[in-house]
C-alpha cells in the first residue's frame, strides 16, 4: 500500500449498479432475433469483458454484431432509469477528492455512454477524468488500454491503484505494475474474489476507503 496520487475506478458494480439496464438490453437483443433471454443472474455472471465479449458469451451462435446493435439501442433508452450509486461510492470519491487524490474512471463500458450516465449521476464532480471503450481499440484487460489510462493522466503507475470487482480489474492493474483493490458489490463475492485474485478483497467501498487510505 503506498501514497497513491490517482486512484483509478471501475464503474459498473463497483461505483454504480447498472446491471438492471444491462440486463434489459441483453434481453431485448436476444428476444428480437428469437432467441432466448438470459437470465439476470446469467448477465450479472457474465459481463466485465466489453459489450461484445459479453455477448459472445450469452450468446455464442448469434450474430454478435447484431446483438451488440440491438443492445445498444435499447441501452441508451434505459441507462439514466435503471442505475443506482453504491452506497459509499459519493463519499470515497469526495473525499479523495478532497485529499487532492485524482479519481479516474476506468471501465469496459463505452467512454461516452460513462461520460454521460457519470454527469447523470454527477459523480463527474470528483472525477479527474473517465477512460472507457471506443476511446482506443483496446479494453481490460490488455496492457495497451492501461498503459493507455496512465498516459492520458501523466500518471505513475507506482503512484496509482484500481479499484475493482472483478479478476479483469487486477488483471488491468498487474500488467502494469499497479496495485488493485477489489470490492464484491459486483459480479463476483468475497469468496470467488479471493479464490481467483491476489488483490485485497472488501465487502464494500466503505470498508475498503476505511482500510486502504485511512478514511
Amino acid at each position: 500500500m503506498g501514497a497513491y496520487k490517482y486512484v483509478y475506478f471501475d464503474l459498473d458494480g463497483t461505483l454504480i449498479d447498472h446491471f438492471d439496464a444491462i440486463h434489459q438490453s441483453f434481453a431485448h437483443a436476444g428476444l428480437s432475433l428469437g432467441l432466448e433471454a438470459p437470465s439476470y443472474e446469467k448477465v450479472v455472471a457474465t459481463v466485465g469483458g466489453s459489450v461484445p465479449i459479453t455477448a459472445s458469451k450469452l450468446f455464442p451462435d448469434a450474430d454478435v454484431t447484431k446483438i451488440v446493435e440491438l443492445f445498444e439501442a435499447h441501452f441508451d433508452t434505459v441507462m439514466y432509469d435503471a442505475v443506482e450509486i453504491y452506497a459509499g461510492t459519493e463519499w470515497i470519491l469526495k473525499e479523495l477528492h478532497q485529499k487532492g487524490i485524482h479519481n479516474i474512471v476506468f471501465t469496459n463500458k463505452l467512454g461516452d455512454k460513462a461520460r454521460k450516465i457519470c454527469r447523470y449521476l454527477k459523480l463527474d464532480l470528483w472525477l479527474k477524468g473517465i477512460v472507457g471503450t471506443g476511446d482506443t481499440p483496446h479494453r481490460k484487460p490488455q496492457k495497451a488500454f492501461s498503459e493507455y489510462a496512465l498516459r492520458q493522466f501523466q500518471a505513475d503507475p507506482t503512484q496509482s491503484c484500481v479499484i475493482g470487482d472483478s479478476p479483469f480489474d487486477e488483471q488491468s492493474a498487474k500488467v502494469v505494475g499497479m496495485d488493485c483493490y477489489l470490492v464484491a458489490t459486483g459480479s463476483h463475492d468475497i469468496e470467488v474474489l479471493q479464490r481467483e485474485t491476489n488483490s485485497p478483497v472488501y465487502a464494500d467501498l466503505n470498508q475498503l476507503g476505511k482500510a486502504v487510505f485511512g478514511l
